[in-house]
């Protein structure tokens, strides 16, 4: 037998009985359940520059359509979303060069390079420098930002973003 000692006074206590036990249980979690706050099932709808703003990226084919959804869904709860930037390859290193002379030192350094003037002109842009979080990579035709409406707007515009994603 399951019993939890309780004081009925200042002095004794005494042995719960198993229905006095979940009877407690029971008033407790209804006690909890009315305290807490009534939320919404139904999440507000994104903003119209957000809506505006993936519907742009989605017409010029730089947001698929489970992207789009995602970011859809990320602006009803977020004024700002981090976001993958694929950008155009920067293959002009490697143009012209055999698989040997590609995988060289030369040939990664200049790929490097390339990947990162990409960068720089995409973060170069009026409107971009407000971006917060930027994470550029070094080695693959990235960038990770976190971005507001229109500054993803600005983004899909861009001619050398080739994808947007979460």
């Amino acid at each position: 037998m399951v019993s939890i000692r309780a004081r009925s006074d200042g002095m004794r206590s005494r042995l719960l009985s198993p229905r006095e036990l979940l009877f407690s249980i029971c008033l407790l979690l209804a006690g909890l359940a009315l305290s807490a706050p009534a939320t919404s099932q139904e999440s507000p709808p994104p903003s119209d520059a957000a809506r505006s703003a993936l519907e742009d990226g989605r017409r010029l084919g730089k947001l698929d359509a489970a992207a789009f959804d995602q970011l859809l869904e990320r602006f009803r709860t977020r004024a700002r979303v981090r976001v993958l930037v694929g950008l155009q390859d920067a293959a002009e290193p490697y143009l012209g060069l055999s698989g040997a002379q590609a995988r060289g030192r030369a040939a990664r350094l200049a790929r490097q390079a390339a990947i990162a003037r990409v960068q720089a002109r995409v973060m170069s842009r009026p409107g971009m420098r407000a971006l917060r979080r930027a994470e550029r990579f070094r080695h693959v035709p990235y960038m990770a930002l976190e971005v507001d409406a229109e500054e993803l707007r600005r983004l899909s515009r861009q001619p050398e973003v080739a994808s947007i994603r979460i």
